[in-house]
């Protein structure tokens, strides 16, 4: 019977199936099993995977059921090992034991083998039997061994590492005289029956090619019997609360035993991890990753017939994928196929359900953070608190959807939640991509159980969205005060019912800035009812004031403001007894010592035990103005913020501070960065350059990855910079890779003037692109400097490729964000292409990572790229 099965679980006493466990998204997974199943490879097959006690994925394929069970060829050395590791848990056998000992016939180098020798493969004995003899398919090991003594050694005991079957059988027989019992008594006594594997057996041995020798290549299997086994290895040889074996026998079978024997080129560790190394076996196990201690992470048993079980120690994860291939059509190997298993399983279990950034983190996991607690360009923001739960907000300019809406427990740990705009009006300009432009500072506020963001566009005006939940559905906007270069809005609803509206002044639109204006407004806050009256006027002390944000405590009405400019300004804080002034002005915060240029404009928030803190920017250049968390003292009723060393009542930035004390502690949380593309939508961390259109792509639930057309730009398009379908998120740290896997498909032959790709996005770009000509496939980067000017593209280097997939990666360091571009065909060996690129802001936001696939306008439509995943790591 051919049966193909496939067995994860976690470290657990015993996996059980539970309808409340984790829904992991297994999806990719599944597709590779089908394919194998539907080329032939295999006839059946069957997924169950389980974690933490509990089954979180069982899929069946083909013939394969439950009660399944098949020929596992060499995944049964890790069980011959076991059966002898419990003999030598009794006492009646040594790992140190020599050959010669228990079979004095001997007489020759192979009787001064070790019974360790046996199970790791250095021994020094034949692999297999010559070609010509007799094929090791006996009933009975002792049959066996007759064979096996007349045969000459390979090589000395102890000096080669010879991956093979005979040796084992040496030492089964060795294993039976120490018992008096035969191997299938023994290995049903001592592992087969206490760990309730039913359906496995050494005897009798299979007559097909493959299933022999009886230890290293006899034993059938069932899917949950060796499940059971790895079950018991995983807990150091516990099985059920019983112990099996002892932890110093599971420890021997894990340890390096290959020790000084030389290991040929061309090892499975080798061929299978592109790891060359000679710790590569234990006892029955290889050892196909090691931490740098040289512990083992990865262990394994594969076989040639595409049995693989493994337990991954990093992980806390084991599998079994029982297989019997059917055929080595198109070079198939089983041998090096599965076990690209366990790789897959890491992805899901890391990927999908361990969202937490990789590159940065802002809670150090000991009750202090560090600054920035996001290291992403969520610029100009705003934040408030309502119950236990503190929301932000930022602008978003040209990109789409708008207005980001994050959401913390503490104000250190922030994830994104939803966006308040999906598409900003009006619609004939901001369908094309209007860079700089746009949603400017936000504001959020509470009232009368309704959320409130007004947000300024520069070219029309205020607008207003409300939501009675944050993370539903906003309203559409109201305008609530036209008017050119008005902006950075922030009202207040006073104690007696009346509603204002204080605005800053852009002088690119409105020809006057460094002025704070105060309007009145309606009680529902949807229109302004006057013409304003000027509050502050910076020019004489504190020029560009803008972004202001209006607070009142102790009778008195605050205006926190920033002043100075972008890049290297200042925080100031205004206060008056009066809504309309006069206001004393005070330098609350400044860049001081610190190397944190231009720290300002944000938001003052009470944590639930009466803390005050401070959130703002820092203009990071091609990384965009990223968010710091400052703490506040009120010293005369004046907020001081940050560290205030000298005592001067104008703190500066700290890097590292005890966090919020909110009366709880919080999981760790990070906005959202990979993306495996499993949803029927792009998650929350993609923005499109423009007001998305459908057409642009398609994400079809199930299918395990994002399609993006090769949608035609604009005829008079010269570079990417009017292209609306680019599909990008925000940089996420100094320093990290975004790796990328895409399948390029070509339709109807047409293959000119199309390409998708891998992206940095700003005043300059660069990108890594496939495409197709009549040649074939081809990898291209590509660069374009002064984008704004109108420049070309230009190719800077260009190779060839044999397929339609391949991975694209960059690499971004700081701290100047300059990308290196690689690609690979095989997702391992990435090889380098073209030159560094120094990435560049955009107008007004920082650079950003993504993905596009596009066409020239005036060639047929068609062509598409399959991105199966994105991902960022360090």
């Amino acid at each position: 019977m051919q049966i193909l099965s496939l067995m994860v679980m976690s470290i657990s006493l015993f996996a059980q199936s539970n309808e409340n466990s984790p829904k992991y998204n297994f999806s990719y997974l599944d597709r590779k099993v089908q394919a194998w199943v539907d080329s032939g490879y295999y006839t059946g097959a069957s997924i169950l995977i389980a974690k933490n006690n509990l089954v979180i994925h069982e899929k069946y394929f083909g013939s394969y059921t439950p009660g399944s069970a098949a020929y596992i060829a060499s995944a049964g050395k890790w069980l011959a090992a076991a059966t002898i590791a419990a003999v030598v848990d009794e006492g009646k056998l040594s790992w140190d034991d020599k050959v010669s000992k228990w079979l004095p016939e001997f007489k020759d180098i192979k009787g001064k083998a070790t019974l360790r020798q046996l199970l790791s493969h250095t021994a020094g004995y034949p692999d297999y039997q010559p070609e010509g003899r007799h094929r090791d398919n006996y009933q009975t090991l002792k049959e066996s061994v007759a064979h096996i003594v007349n045969l000459p050694a390979d090589t000395l005991p102890g000096t080669k590492f010879k991956y093979g079957g005979l040796a084992m059988q040496v030492a089964g027989r060795i294993a039976e005289l120490a018992t008096g019992k035969d191997w299938e008594t023994i290995f049903q006594e001592k592992i087969a029956r206490p760990l309730q594997m039913k359906l496995t057996h050494f005897t009798p041995v299979s007559e097909v090619d493959g299933q022999s020798p009886m230890l290293g290549g006899g034993a059938r299997a069932g899917l949950e019997d060796y499940g059971n086994f790895l079950n018991m290895i995983i807990n150091d040889g516990v099985f059920k609360g019983k112990r099996i074996l002892s932890v110093k026998s599971i420890y021997e079978m894990q340890a390096n035993q290959v020790g000084e024997a030389k290991v040929a080129p061309g090892e499975f560790v080798e061929k299978a991890r592109a790891s060359k190394r000679k710790d590569i076996y234990g006892l029955g196990e290889w050892r196909e990753e090691v931490d740098v201690q040289g512990n083992p992470v990865l262990i394994s048993s594969p076989s040639w017939a595409g049995a693989y079980p493994w337990i991954d120690k990093k992980n806390h994860v084991y599998g079994f994928f029982l297989a019997r291939v059917a055929t080595n059509k198109n070079g198939f190997n089983p041998f090096l196929a599965s076990p690209v298993l366990p790789l897959l399983v890491r992805d899901v279990l890391d990927v999908d359900y361990n969202p937490i950034s990789k590159v940065w983190v802002a809670d150090q996991g000991n009750g202090t953070y560090k600054n920035p607690v996001l290291y992403a360009d969520y610029s100009d923001p705003d934040a408030i608190r309502v119950g236990d739960n503190y929301y932000l907000v930022s602008s978003s300019f040209n990109c789409m959807p708008g207005l980001p809406v994050l959401q913390s427990k503490d104000l250190v740990n922030w994830k994104l939640i939803n966006y308040a705009l999906n598409r900003q009006e009006p619609a004939a300009v901001y369908d094309q991509p209007q860079h700089g432009k746009g949603v400017w500072a936000p504001c959020i506020r509470y009232h009368k159980g309704e959320f409130y963001i007004y947000y300024p566009d520069p070219d029309f005006g205020i607008y207003m969205v409300k939501a009675k939940d944050p993370a539903g559905k906003w309203s559409k906007p109201i305008l609530v005060l036209q008017g050119k270069g008005i902006i950075d809005p922030t009202p207040i609803w006073d104690e007696d019912g009346k509603a204002y509206l204080g605005i800053g002044w852009a002088g690119s639109r409105a020809g006057v800035n460094s002025l704070i204006t105060v309007f009145t407004m309606n009680s529902e806050g949807t229109k302004v009812t006057d013409d304003g009256k000027h509050v502050y006027d910076g020019h004489d002390h504190n020029h560009t004031i803008e972004g202001p944000k209006f607070y009142k405590r102790k009778g008195y009405y605050y205006i926190l403001a920033p002043a100075g400019g972008v890049t290297t300004g200042w925080q100031l804080a205004l206060r008056s007894k009066h809504i309309y002034g006069p206001y004393e002005a005070k330098v609350v915060m400044n860049q001081g010592s610190t190397t944190v240029n231009g720290p300002h404009q944000g938001a003052l928030v009470e944590t639930q035990t009466g803390e005050p803190w401070f959130i703002h920017f820092q203009d990071k250049g091609a990384y965009g103005r990223i968010v710091y968390l400052e703490p506040v003292k009120w010293v005369n009723n004046w907020p001081v913020i940050g560290k205030d060393d000298d005592g001067d009542g104008t703190g500066e930035p700290v890097s590292v501070y005890k966090k919020p004390s909110t009366g709880k502690n919080h999981p760790i949380e990070t906005p959202a960065e990979s993306d495996e593309f499993n949803t029927d939508k792009p998650g929350l961390q993609w923005q499109w350059n423009a007001n998305p259109k459908i057409q642009w792509g398609a994400q079809i639930k199930g299918s395990g990855f994002l399609r993006l057309f090769a949608y035609p730009q604009d005829k008079n398009t010269v570079n990417l910079w009017t292209t609306p379908n680019l599909l990008l998120q925000k940089l996420s740290a100094p320093d990290f890779t975004a790796t990328t896997k895409v399948d390029y498909k070509v339709e109807w032959g047409i293959w000119q003037g199309k390409k998708a790709g891998l992206l940095i996005m700003g005043n300059d770009y660069s990108y890594l692109a496939i495409a197709k000509d009549e040649k074939g496939f081809k990898v291209s980067q590509v660069i374009c400097k002064g984008v704004l000017n109108g420049n070309a593209e230009e190719i800077i280097a260009e190779d060839r490729i044999g397929q339609s997939t391949v991975y694209l990666r960059v690499y971004v360091s700081g701290p100047d964000a300059r990308c290196s571009f690689t690609y690979s065909e095989d997702g391992m060996n990435f090889k380098k292409i073209g030159v560094p690129f120094i990435a560049q802001p955009d107008k007004w936001i920082g650079a950003k990572v993504g993905l596009f696939c596009i066409s020239k306008p005036d060639v047929r439509t068609g062509g598409y790229a399959d991105f199966d995943w994105f991902r960022i790591t360090p």
